[in-house]
């Protein structure tokens, strides 16, 4: 503008003024937008801030020429300018930049006109109709910490600025005002663009959207978002974004209110740092959090409450990310275990060498008692902790830590080391617990600045290989300082002695952890002298000491067969899909027979292809259940056994991968031999040989001596014979050769059908009877005749082993076992060859003598033998009263061609003299009347055998009988009688007692059928 001036010292008729020009210039000064111009100048480079000084006048130029303006005019241009060259030139500029994320200072005139107006809009959101907690209005109106974390940004204004942060945001993103303020929200999210992207998907984009359409005071939006704090931190909250009409300056405000979730966070999410370091493995897991974040948002549950209440919202979320993280690998079981420690692995490197030769060279010599232990870092199981980091991680491990856990150290660092601990929390603070809190108090000393007051010290852990078998550990850790940081090494050296016994311990019983805590206890002495004493000293001294005095009842009694295969002498017969194995697992059985299927539908061609692709998952079924009740943990001090048909010999491999699978092995398998001729049996044999594996033993089940022979013929070795057998049954002459040709082999007996066919033996008055005088189970006096014999014993159901329900405690069997009386006194009373029995032992009832199992062919011969005339070896005693019962219920069953013993404890319902006996006279034999005779005969107390009874005059039917070879099955006569004989003494039962309740034993029985 031209513009006159006069100047007041000088006469005006000396100059004109009329024909000069002056510029006047006024100048403005830009405190306004003078961040935003800092920030973009505040460059070292002179050239590149000439070059942006010069784009800015050239854009000013642009905007004012030929234009007139006062100034306020002036002002507005340059609010409108000045953000035009900073979205134009600041791209890239380090103080425009938040990671990957563009957002410089837009806002800066629009927070200028926010000024003040702070507690309107708070009454104004404590005013809607679902207003936040009352209790946080007066923390918020003022502006504190306590308060609701919040920002405010500018509708109208280009890139919708920040004009307000709450301190309790500040404090919670770590970002203050003065960098915050005049920029786009989206510094608050994760600078990893493709982080942001796979996350919170739209979510920008629909609170753009939200911003520019037509509200009304009042509206509202609620998002699920993942933030970014500023030191790279992450976190997820819900937040309400409340549209705002402020009436005093007729301005639109969005007012957003942030509620973080308390959650853990995966590793993948977790920092920018790690990001940076992982960003090429994390793709499929983005995807997988993307793809569970879109779904959480539209939850039918968690989406409406977060409009109506948002703290119930935060709560369902919470609960949801915790089970979706069960699902990812941050996750080993219920310990959580997320590999943020990469920053820390990262700057380990270098620091191995001097660590190991400079400050470790005496620590592991002294520790392994070796002079070369340094040399062996390949062999020795080594890890170092890195204190400082956040969760204590990894940031080495050895070699040798690789082979003998499973765990490879792509996985394993960066994590802290609990993934080694028990899966199950519970079970591990019960095993672990205290060894636990020693060791992090350990840690947090290795967090000071001060030398630690416990240079190194011992842990006794148990641990998990990744394949889930657990192991016993005895640890060493040592504090070691490497270029002014500390770090803490650990040497373990896992229990290889004693591991069966070792596996009982982790049975979760009071016994087990008794075992346990006074292990720990003798580990506590050595303390002390953790410098001066190296681990495989410790171990060698615990071991002798603890198994000194370790109890009966937490070892199963077994064999030892001379070639090493120890197997447990009571095992349960299960079939591949059988549940009872964990109630004999629970119950102190430690011998598994797995059944194959037998049948005639899996000799076909497509039953045994049936049988080949279910049979696995069967299986797999039951050992999943396994460890799920965590009995998988007694993996070592089980034996497992396989019995299969001839015809199913080609699935053993299938049958091995899958128990291998979860960390099972298979120490013998059983071909079932029965029905085989011997030429069948040697091609059988080649191929189970074949199948097997080299560490594994074979047996047969069903042999005799001719399938044993044929077997022999072929240089073939047999570890394990199984034979019917029970203490009921005499053995014939092939039966004891049997018996002799597997003790001179070094091959293991095993006895099947221990109880009996059909467990008649249990119910026979020989069993009840010693039972009876040593307060015992049937069952567990077969048992113990068992191992009295040196037979090993399958049982097959749980609840033979028990007279009433199987208990629900732990080792139920085994407590009733070792609280029978020894094998020596069983067998004594069993077979009557002690008349004396512990005063504990003894009970109320009647003592008879141990009967015998006799056979007779012709009923009628039995009669004149049961004479008066008879004479005894014994002296001659007062008589007794012998019964003799025919039962209707066997003699027709005999009739049926139907072998096997029924007892119905019935009683004689009619009494008839020997004389007029129809069965004595020769009369109708197949008479079903149920006849019962009294004899007179004396009654030795010492007598033992039928023969004592009788003496010489014993009639040929009761001599010992030499059974023929059997004949094909139409030349075998059936019998046409069947014999029941008791004796019982007339004192033990008064004479007004009923007589059902006299307490006859019976003495023989003979069907004839075998």
């Amino acid at each position: 503008r031209h513009v006159w001036l006069q100047d007041p010292t000088v006469f005006e008729s000396q100059f004109d003024f009329s024909a000069k020009h002056f510029i006047l210039a006024v100048c403005l000064p830009l405190y306004t937008q003078m961040p935003a111009l800092r920030d973009l100048l505040n460059n070292d480079m002179l050239e590149t801030n000439m070059q942006l000084t010069a784009r800015l006048r050239i854009m000013l130029m642009e905007r004012t020429q030929n234009v007139e303006f006062c100034e306020k005019e002036a002002h507005a241009i340059l609010n409108s300018l000045i953000p035009a060259w900073l979205l134009e030139c600041g791209r890239g500029v380090p103080t425009c930049m938040v990671g990957q994320h563009f957002v410089p200072r837009l806002g800066l005139a629009p927070l200028k006109d926010f000024q003040g107006l702070w507690p309107h809009l708070v009454r104004l959101l404590f005013r809607l109709k679902n207003p936040p907690s009352e209790e946080m209005f007066q923390p918020t109106l003022h502006d504190q910490e306590q308060g609701l974390a919040c920002w405010v940004v500018d509708v109208r204004s280009k890139d919708l600025p920040l004009v307000f942060i709450s301190q309790a945001l500040q404090r919670l993103s770590g970002f203050d005002a003065d960098f915050a303020l005049a920029r786009n929200v989206q510094l608050f999210q994760p600078k990893k663009q493709r982080i942001d992207q796979a996350i919170n998907n739209e979510e920008s984009a629909r609170l753009q959207e939200f911003s520019e359409q037509n509200r009304t005071h009042g509206d509202v939006m609620a998002s699920l978002l993942l933030l970014e704090r500023r030191n790279g931190q992450r976190f997820f909250v819900v937040q309400q974004t409340f549209y705002l009409k402020e009436p005093r300056s007729d301005r639109s405000y969005l007012l957003s209110v942030l509620h973080p979730i308390e959650t853990p966070m995966p590793a993948v999410l977790k920092s920018h740092q790690i990001t940076e370091l992982s960003e090429d493995e994390m793709g499929m897991a983005l995807d997988e959090w993307g793809m569970f974040l879109i779904q959480a948002r539209e939850d039918p549950v968690g989406k409406p409450l977060m409009l109506s209440n948002v703290q119930k919202a935060c709560e369902v979320y919470a609960l949801s990310f915790a089970a979706f993280l069960r699902t990812c690998e941050d996750y080993v079981g219920d310990l959580f275990v997320p590999k943020i420690g990469l920053v820390e692995v990262h700057a380990f490197k270098g620091v191995l060498e001097p660590l190991v030769h400079q400050k470790l060279r005496a620590d592991l010599r002294r520790v392994l008692a070796d002079d070369r232990a340094e040399e062996r870092l390949k062999e020795i199981i080594m890890t170092v902790v890195d204190p400082s980091g956040e969760d204590d991680p990894l940031v080495w491990i050895s070699p040798g830590f690789e082979e003998y856990t499973g765990y490879q150290h792509e996985w394993v660092l960066g994590r802290n080391c609990r993934f080694l601990q028990p899966k199950d929390f519970d079970r591990n603070q019960r095993f672990n617990g205290d060894q636990l809190h020693k060791l992090r108090k350990f840690c947090l000393e290795g967090r000071k600045s001060s030398p630690p007051t416990v240079p190194t010290t011992l842990a006794l852990l148990l641990n998990e290989r990744r394949n889930g078998s657990p192991f016993w550990n005895l640890s060493s850790f040592i504090h070691v300082e490497v270029n002014e940081k500390r770090y803490i090494v650990s040497v373990m050296l896992p229990f290889l002695e004693e591991r069966v016994r070792f596996a009982e311990l982790l049975s979760d019983d009071p016994e087990a952890l008794e075992q346990q805590k006074r292990l720990k206890g003798l580990l506590a002495r050595h303390e002390g002298g953790a410098k001066f004493i190296s681990l495989e000293a410790v171990q060698r001294q615990l071991l002798s000491v603890f198994f000194a005095d370790f109890p009966m009842l937490l070892q199963a009694p077994s064999v030892r067969s001379p070639n090493g295969l120890e197997i447990p002498i009571f095992g349960l017969e299960v079939s591949a899909n059988n549940t009872q194995v964990s109630g004999a697992l629970k119950a102190g059985v430690r011998h598994v027979h797995i059944l194959l299927p037998s049948g005639p539908t899996t000799r076909a061609s497509d039953g045994s292809t049936f049988v080949r692709k279910i049979l696995p998952l069967k299986l797999a079924e039951v050992l999943n259940n396994l460890q799920q009740q965590h009995l998988h943990y007694l993996r070592e001090a089980m034996v497992i056994t396989v019995r299969t048909p001839p015809h199913l010999v080609f699935v053993l491999a299938e049958v091995r991968k899958t128990l291998a699978t979860a960390g099972y092995s298979v120490a013998c398998w059983f071909l079932d031999v029965r029905g085989c001729t011997p030429a069948d049996v040697g091609d059988h044999w080649q191929a189970i040989s074949q199948a097997k594996a080299p560490s594994e033993a074979v047996g047969i089940f069903g042999g005799n001596q001719r399938l044993l022979q044929a077997i022999h013929r072929r240089g073939a070795f047999v570890s394990i014979c199984a034979v019917k057998v029970h203490p009921g049954k005499r053995p014939d002459e092939p039966e004891m050769r049997l018996m002799s040709k597997l003790a001179c082999n070094g091959t293991l007996p095993m006895a099947y059908g221990i109880f009996g066919p059909q467990n008649s033996w249990l119910q026979s008055s020989q069993a009840q009877s010693a039972a009876g005088r040593l307060n015992i189970a049937p069952s567990t006096l077969a048992l113990k005749w068992a191992e009295y014999k040196g037979f090993l014993a399958l049982v097959p159901d749980l609840q033979d082993l028990f007279a009433s329900e199987v208990p629900v405690e732990h080792r139920s069997f085994m407590r009733l076992y070792r609280a029978a009386p020894s094998v020596e006194i069983c067998s004594s009373v069993l077979w009557g060859t002690t008349g004396v029995i512990p005063e504990v032992l003894t009970t109320p009832r009647a003592r008879v003598a141990s009967p015998k199992l006799c056979r007779s062919k012709d009923f009628q011969q039995l009669i004149p033998g049961l004479c008066p005339g008879a004479t005894p070896k014994a002296p001659k005693k007062e008589a007794q009263a012998v019964k003799q019962q025919i039962l209707p219920d066997l003699v027709k069953r005999a009739h049926q061609g139907r072998p096997g013993l029924v007892w119905h404890g019935e009683v004689a319902s009619k009494r008839l003299q020997v004389e007029a006996s129809p069965r004595a006279a020769g009369g109708n034999h197949d008479s079903e009347e149920m006849v019962e005779a009294d004899y007179n005969l004396p009654w030795p107390s010492e007598m033992e055998d039928l023969d004592d009874l009788l003496g010489s005059s014993a009639p040929e039917a009761l001599k010992p009988i030499r059974r023929p070879r059997p004949q094909p099955p139409l030349r075998r006569k059936r019998p046409r009688e069947v014999l029941i004989v008791s004796v019982g003494e007339d004192k033990v039962v008064p004479e007004e007692t009923d007589e059902a309740a006299c307490g006859y034993k019976s003495l023989f029985v003979s069907l004839g059928m075998k």
